[in-house]
């Protein structure tokens, strides 16, 4: 049995009829195999849209704000080791200037 529709002019009105075959329209439609194909369609056309943001993009990025001043003299003695001879290394004193104390 063939199926008749009425085929429709852009503004409403029928513009005749079409016979349609049962062999090739008559089938019932495969639900999940329709919803994938859906689905594949829908994600190709978002394919190519990805994008990352670099390093100067990024919101509150590039040039530091922070402190650059050079850090205040540091005192020798503070960090030498108290006794050796690498203390009197470090310290820039000599073995006889030591030995005189």
């Amino acid at each position: 049995m063939a199926t008749t529709l009425d085929l429709r002019t852009q503004d409403g009105g029928t513009a005749g009829t079409v016979t349609l075959d049962d062999a090739v329209f008559g089938i019932e439609p495969n639900m999940a195999v329709l919803h994938q194909v859906v689905t594949a369609q829908l994600a190709a056309k978002r394919s190519g849209s990805a994008n990352t943001k670099t390093r100067a993009e990024v919101k509150g990025g590039g040039a530091s704000h922070t402190d650059k001043r050079a850090p205040a003299e540091l005192d020798k003695d503070q960090f030498a080791p108290r006794s050796s001879q690498v203390a009197e290394l470090f310290m820039g004193r000599s073995r006889e200037a030591s030995a005189k104390k």
